[in-house]
């Protein structure tokens, strides 16, 4: 639920791929839920990768993360996105 979600971020921040859409999404259901939107600090992979790669192709997640040799099908779920996004971001040397 959108009330276990918020406890368990709390603060801390958040990682994504065009994560405005991500947030804005969360942001409704807490809206909905009468609860506070979220405030996170966040990190966008994608604006680090057209700051780093600007003659890249196009900016899809899977296309970015083959730049980063990270050969994978996105399967737009939940945890394997999360999952291909941490690997990104270790890629990227980020921290």
């Amino acid at each position: 639920s959108i009330y276990e979600l918020k406890a368990y971020i709390q603060d801390v921040t958040l990682v994504g791929y065009n994560i405005a859409f991500d947030i804005n999404f969360l942001n409704r259901a807490c809206e909905k839920c009468l609860l506070e939107p979220i405030h996170n600090k966040t990190v966008e992979l994608m604006n680090e990768a057209k700051k780093r790669n600007s003659f890249q192709a196009n900016y899809r997640f899977e296309t970015t993360l083959k730049e980063y040799g990270i050969d994978q099908r996105v399967p737009h779920r939940a945890l394997e996105d999360a999952k291909l996004m941490y690997w990104l971001y270790r890629q990227m040397g980020l921290k």
